[in-house]
């Protein structure tokens, strides 16, 4: 099946168009692009500066990598004898898992406290009303009901290999996976997808299946308001590690029939009951 919203790189390694301009019903603007993305680079900005300086966070992954790793050393020893005799044994990885596991700790207070602080300003309260006036006027003239229902969908670089397209990390990029936020809902017997860019409509008589991959993958960030392990989210078993990145299994592809062409919808584990309830396919193994 061909990704919707891939990126082909069997030929051309520096490709970098995303399929799916089949599917496009409306564009927004010109004006609203360089809009929207003034706004976005004010919010990158603001991002940037709340965070703690980069030496900083990479000692706090160092540490946070180092400390786990230290601690689960000690565990799986504790298994055959006493805690006492694990100190006795090796006293240093005491030490060095405590320290790294305090430093980790206290480099994360900073980092929150330092988020607030630039957040919570007048500066940055205003970079975000901005983002947020400027998305919703691009989803109002791409006609998005307010109803409709913001999901994930992931896209990434791949090889095409025996006829399957295989994800590809690009770059330092540590997954090859993006989750990518669209507003999903139902119009003139269409799956309407829509970003703050283009609205594409899927037929509904084109959404052939739902097929499960049960495969464990991971995405850079969280874009959900809830946290991952809470609430709604907390049957999905979501794991995050310590660079920040979402890991979960299985995810799910949406098979989708167009001129004769298989196409293929990405979306993870989380997303499943929208998507379900949206096309009325269940997943298939």
């Amino acid at each position: 099946m061909k990704p919707f919203i891939g990126i082909d790189i069997t030929e051309n390694k520096k490709n970098e168009k995303f399929n799916g301009e089949e599917f496009i019903v409306k564009t927004v603007s010109q004006l609203q692009m360089q809009t929207f993305e003034n706004a976005q680079e004010d919010a990158f900005g603001l991002v940037e500066e709340s965070k703690i300086p980069l030496p900083l966070r990479i000692i706090q992954g160092v540490c946070g990598v180092a400390g786990v790793l230290c601690l689960s050393g000690i565990i799986r020893a504790w298994s055959d004898i006493t805690l006492s005799q694990c100190y006795q044994n090796a006293p240093w990885l005491f030490w060095v898992c405590g320290t790294c596991l305090v430093t980790w700790a206290i480099l994360k207070i900073l980092s929150v406290k330092k988020q607030k602080e630039t957040l919570n300003t007048d500066t940055g309260e205003n970079v975000v009303r901005k983002l947020e006036s400027v998305s919703k006027s691009i989803y109002s003239d791409l006609d998005v009901p307010e109803t409709a229902e913001t999901v994930d969908i992931l896209a990434f670089t791949y090889k095409m290999k025996d006829g399957e397209p295989k994800a590809k990390e690009a770059g330092l990029n540590p997954t090859p996976y993006i989750n990518v936020e669209f507003k999903a809902f139902i119009e003139n017997d269409n799956l309407i997808l829509a970003d703050l860019e283009n609205k594409y409509a899927f037929p509904l008589s084109s959404l052939k299946a739902i097929h499960k991959v049960n495969k464990n993958i991971s995405v850079p960030g969280w874009n959900k308001e809830e946290n991952p392990k809470k609430g709604k989210y907390k049957e999905y078993k979501l794991g995050v590690d310590d660079y920040g990145c979402v890991h979960f299994k299985p995810y799910y592809i949406l098979e989708v029939l167009h001129n004769g062409e298989s196409w293929g919808v990405y979306f993870p584990s989380y997303e499943l009951t929208a998507f379900t309830e949206l096309t009325g396919l269940t997943p298939q193994e």
